[in-house]
C-alpha cells in the first residue's frame, strides 16, 4: 500500500519557495545553502556539494563488496568519454548522475514504481545540466554529444565484473563492454577531489 500511494504521488503541486516555508521543502547543503529540489535556484547549485555527496553515496545499493562512490563513477565516465569516445561531451558524462547529490541512487527496479521521484530527478538533472552546459538548451538531448548510455553501460559491466558477487546472474554482465576498466574504488576523499578537479578542468565552474 505505501509503496503504490508513493508512486501515485501528485507532482502537480510540488514544494516550492512559494509556497513552501519552514515545512521540509527544502534540504541543507553540504556548504550551507538552503536548497529546493522541486524548485532549484541555479545559484545554489554548486560543483563543491555535488562532489561531496556523491562522493559519500555508495553504488549499488551498497551491495558492493567495498565503498564505490557516485563520484568516482562519474569521473571514470568523464575520463572515458574524453580518451575512448569523444564524440560524447565529457562535461556530460561527469554531470550524468549529479541529480542523486540533491536526490539518492535509487535501485531501478524501485525507482520504476516511484513516478515522483523519477519526476523530481528529471526536474533537478535539468537545471544542472541548464547551470554547466550554457549550450544545453540548444543541444539535442538525443544527439551523440550527450548520449553517454555506451560509456555508462561499458562502465556498469566493468563495475559489476569487480565488484559484485554473481554479476553474471544480471543481463548487463553478460554484456561484453567496448573497453576493459580496472575498477579500483578510490577513498571518498578522493573522489571527491577528483570530481572537482575533472570539472574545473572542463570549465564547470560555479
Amino acid at each position: 500500500m505505501l509503496a503504490t500511494f508513493t508512486a501515485n504521488q501528485d507532482m502537480s503541486n510540488p514544494m516550492t519557495k512559494q509556497n513552501g516555508t519552514d515545512d521540509g521543502s527544502w534540504i541543507l547543503t553540504y556548504t550551507g545553502k538552503q536548497l529546493y529540489p522541486l524548485d532549484i535556484d541555479p545559484g545554489d547549485i554548486c560543483i563543491e556539494d555535488i562532489a561531496h555527496a556523491l562522493s559519500l553515496k555508495c553504488r549499488y545499493g551498497g551491495h558492493c563488496r567495498e565503498f564505490y562512490s557516485v563520484a568516482q563513477h562519474c569521473c571514470l565516465a568523464a575520463r572515458y568519454a574524453l580518451r575512448y569516445v569523444p564524440r560524447i561531451l565529457p562535461s556530460v558524462a561527469l554531470l550524468h548522475d549529479a541529480a542523486e547529490a540533491y536526490l539518492i541512487d535509487m535501485p531501478t527496479p524501485v525507482k520504476s514504481m516511484f513516478h515522483g521521484y523519477v519526476v523530481a530527478e528529471r526536474i533537478v538533472q535539468e537545471a544542472i545540466f541548464k547551470k554547466y552546459l550554457p549550450s544545453w538548451e540548444k543541444l539535442n538531448q538525443f544527439s551523440d554529444q550527450c548520449d553517454y548510455k555506451p560509456v555508462d553501460e561499458d562502465l556498469l559491466t566493468n563495475e559489476m565484473k569487480a565488484l559484485m558477487a554473481n554479476y553474471d546472474l544480471c543481463y548487463w554482465g553478460k554484456r561484453e563492454p567496448q573497453l576493459i576498466i580496472k575498477i579500483i574504488p578510490w577513498p571518498a576523499k578522493v573522489a571527491e577531489e577528483t570530481f572537482i578537479s575533472i570539472a574545473h578542468t572542463l570549465g564547470l565552474v560555479d
